[in-house]
């Protein structure tokens, strides 16, 4: 008892508190959520929180006059279950002290200890993958039912900086779950230019849900920060059941967002990521936006001036208002687009609907592409057939009623006006010219003779 206590003595290894998952159990809409989230990764995440969360010891045994009883198979299926609980946590295993007070071999130890460390490299590597920093890039990413979300998670974390964790400051971000994915998007200072979100999507599995509610990135340049073991959980203020809203619509919300006013700059007390977080809230619930007003930090140094507390509440309502009504535009034409497409779709769904009930009335009747063509080809070759026997016979005819070729026609007209002009003067011309036709005629007999042999 006293090694296995020693075993989690402190809260990095484990989560301390009872809820290991945000809990759907209270929530109006249960039915719904649990529908689009399946069963399958229900049970997968009640698995998940077992081992998440700290274990307890099992109490001893002790008889009626005191004294501890001897360990029976129920005491030891519960130790067992104690020591595999202990083995979940790769960073527990992962440190040498475990093994030398169990007593392991070096062998063993070495090999235990090289497989929680793959386990820890395998999350961060999940965790450090690069972000998307251009929200438009989301409006991209049109791929069906994969990319959409059913709930919306308001959540907050303590700030990297710890000189303003004695304020109890926090950071704040929206989390959307799906059936197949999880996404985090965030707002950050970066100069004084503008600020810039950054976008994080990652799979809905073991290792993604882990790192989806686990983990946040660190100030690399603070020294003073405690290593991470996917232990500091995201703490969970509001929770809203969209039904269904997709990446290409929170991008395009996004952008407009950046658009309005100068909220591209970050500023630490008008425009931080509390002003981010609520201000996407108003267009996916105007209630809890207003409800999310008296939760801001920098109500807590208004509020030490009443009148600046007034004043700042009443500046917060009336930027809430004024978001809402852009962002409502922003949503109105995406849902007039999609049903553009929905019309596109449906038209082209009816062409390929036609197409695949002439194949099957093809397939029916026994034919087919390769029948149609051996059909044209043949269709074709008959009709170059029949165009060539039909220009002989033309060319046969107009040999019969043209006569002889125009050649033998010139040769007999030059023939013709020679013995013209030879006889011109003589008085005879009339005798000759008969004469001489009389011969034309006989000369165009012969050569048609020739020609038809």
């Amino acid at each position: 008892n006293t090694i296995t206590k020693r075993m989690t003595m402190g809260h990095k290894y484990f989560v301390t508190k009872e809820e290991g998952y945000p809990s759907i159990n209270k929530s109006k809409k249960y039915e719904s959520i649990l529908k689009k989230r399946s069963e399958s990764i229900q049970n997968e995440m009640i698995k998940e929180e077992e081992f998440i969360i700290k274990p307890k010891l099992p109490s001893k045994r002790t008889g009626w006059l005191g004294g501890n009883k001897s360990a029976n198979y129920n005491d030891l299926e519960l130790i067992s279950n104690y020591l595999n609980h202990l083995f979940s946590s790769p960073a527990l295993m992962k440190t040498s002290f475990i093994y030398d007070e169990l007593q392991f071999p070096n062998d063993l130890s070495v090999l235990l200890r090289s497989l929680a460390s793959n386990h820890l490299d395998a999350w961060y590597a999940k965790a450090n993958q690069r972000c998307i920093r251009d929200p438009s890039k989301l409006n991209r990413w049109v791929n069906g039912d994969e990319y959409e979300f059913h709930t919306v998670y308001i959540v907050r974390r303590p700030l990297n900086d710890q000189s303003l964790r004695l304020f109890n400051f926090n950071h704040w971000a929206l989390k959307f779950e799906g059936s197949k994915q999880l996404m985090t998007t965030e707002f950050f200072a970066y100069n004084e230019e503008h600020g810039i979100v950054k976008t994080q999507i990652l799979p809905n599995t073991r290792i993604g849900r882990r790192v989806f509610w686990y983990w946040w990135q660190k100030d690399p340049y603070d020294d003073k920060q405690k290593p991470q073991y996917f232990t500091d959980k995201w703490v969970n203020m509001e929770m809203i059941y969209l039904g269904k809203i997709s990446v290409e619509c929170i991008g395009r919300l996004i952008c407009k967002w950046l658009t309005i006013h100068s909220n591209a700059k970050y500023s630490v007390t008008n425009n931080n990521c509390q002003h981010y977080v609520r201000d996407l809230t108003t267009i996916l619930d105007m209630k809890i936006a207003r409800k999310l007003n008296g939760l801001m930090d920098h109500r807590v140094v208004a509020a030490a001036i009443p009148a600046a507390a007034l004043a700042d509440g009443m500046s917060e309502e009336a930027r809430a208002n004024e978001i809402y009504d852009e962002l409502k535009k922003t949503m109105q034409e995406y849902q007039d687009e999609l049903s553009r497409r929905h019309t596109q779709t449906e038209s082209m769904d009816e062409q390929a609907q036609f197409a695949a009930n002439f194949a099957a009335i093809a397939a029916e009747l026994g034919l087919n592409d390769n029948d149609d063509i051996k059909e044209e080809s043949e269709n074709e070759e008959s009709n170059d057939n029949y165009n060539q026997f039909d220009m002989n016979n033309v060319n046969h005819s107009n040999s019969m009623v043209m006569g002889p070729t125009p050649s033998h026609s010139l040769m007999s007209r030059s023939s013709n006006n020679a013995n013209y002009n030879n006889y011109g003067n003589n008085e005879h011309n009339d005798n000759i010219l008969i004469e001489n036709d009389e011969e034309e005629n006989l000369n165009m007999n012969m050569n048609y003779q020739q020609d038809s042999k």
